[in-house]
């Protein structure tokens, strides 16, 4: 199965900027289905064929950035030939961004990439598969960072026919030692609950 997007190959090409100061009610088409940003003081980029929305916090210290918080919600499709086991579609799709990112990131000295860990997730009455990783980051002009990430898949029941799945990711990146907000991958929880299928019942 070849992923229709790449989470850190694809995403930055597919985004155009789209920074505006939004109410916390609106929402924003993904797919077929919506959602509201995070809350206040994100800024949002959207991508121009509707498939991608990518919500971004910076944290700062003393009036400069030290981390930030990255939500990205994406629509992926999957050929027929692919089958119809979610567990498996979501393995090959984790598999292949693994690769990306250690061939792209990892082969090219821009990081080191640890603690893989593969699992479910529950939200409500959703089941996702889950892909968490890290990353340690170093370069000369910006220190030492970390990164803290989980990306999520969730197949609606009406995926053998409609061949599409949504991904949510988080990324908490923080300058090591920094005296910002902690990381919290358990935001991402708020925006899968918060995501409606308004094509058909999920």
């Amino acid at each position: 199965m070849a992923a229709r997007i790449g989470v850190w190959s694809g995403l930055a090409g597919a985004l155009l900027v789209a920074s505006v100061a939004i109410a916390e009610e609106e929402r924003f088409r993904v797919g077929s289905g919506s959602l509201p940003a995070p809350g206040t003081g994100w800024e949002t980029e959207l991508a121009p064929d509707g498939e991608v929305v990518r919500f971004t916090k910076l944290h700062k210290w003393l009036g400069q950035a030290k981390g930030s918080t990255q939500i990205v919600v994406f629509r992926n499709e999957v050929a027929r030939e692919a089958g119809d086991d979610p567990s498996a579609i979501a393995a090959a799709f984790f598999a292949s961004e693994e690769r990306i990112m250690r061939e792209s990131g990892v082969a090219a000295g821009d990081y080191e990439l640890s603690g893989i860990e593969q699992g479910t997730h529950a939200v409500g009455e959703r089941t996702l598969y889950t892909f968490a990783y890290r990353k340690k980051l170093s370069t000369l002009r910006y220190g030492r960072k970390d990164e803290q990430a989980r990306l999520s898949v969730w197949f609606p029941e009406d995926f053998p026919t409609s061949r599409e799945f949504y991904g949510f990711l988080i990324a908490e990146l923080r300058q090591t030692g920094a005296l910002v907000t902690k990381p919290d991958l358990r935001q991402i929880d708020r925006v899968i609950d918060s995501f409606r299928l308004e094509r058909a019942s999920d």
